[in-house]
């Protein structure tokens, strides 16, 4: 009985009966004010990258802090299965849940992504934004861009 209630609570605690569970933890740094929340979506692929929030296999709303005279906001998002992901962040200031455009379609609020790779002209690629998270703790910083 002991055994099978070991066993039991096993499966329980991790996410899919004992594969190994990864967090990305994602730190973002230069917003301009408080103002808003910060969204963050974690992609698997390059299916729509960045642009399909639904095409992501994460999201997160999250408040802005601030650190000193720094604004900053912190994603995490727990239980993914390791693998490669990349990762599209914006500064929803007006708090709508979305990123808004202007006519040209360019960004009106500010935006950032993993591994900071961000075109002058054009969203950034899955592949250049990509990154390896393993079992375990992945933390890495995203660096706001304004219009």
């Amino acid at each position: 009985m002991r055994i099978g209630l070991f066993a039991l609570a096993l499966t329980l605690s991790a996410p899919d009966g004992g594969a190994p569970s990864a967090t990305l933890r994602v730190k973002v740094h230069g917003l301009h004010n408080a103002t808003g929340q910060v969204g963050c979506l974690v992609f698997a692929t390059g299916d729509d990258f960045p642009t399909k929030p639904d095409k992501a296999v994460a999201k997160a709303l999250v408040p802005i802090t601030k650190s000193g005279v720094a604004f900053e906001a912190v994603c995490e998002f727990p239980q993914l299965a390791p693998g490669t992901y990349a990762v599209s962040v914006m500064h929803d200031e007006n708090g709508n849940g979305k990123m808004d455009f202007n006519f040209l379609h360019m960004p009106k609020e500010g935006y950032g992504a993993s591994r900071d790779h961000l075109p002058m002209m054009s969203p950034p690629s899955f592949d250049d934004c990509k990154l390896p998270v393993g079992a375990g703790l992945t933390e890495i910083d995203v660096h706001m861009k304004y219009p």
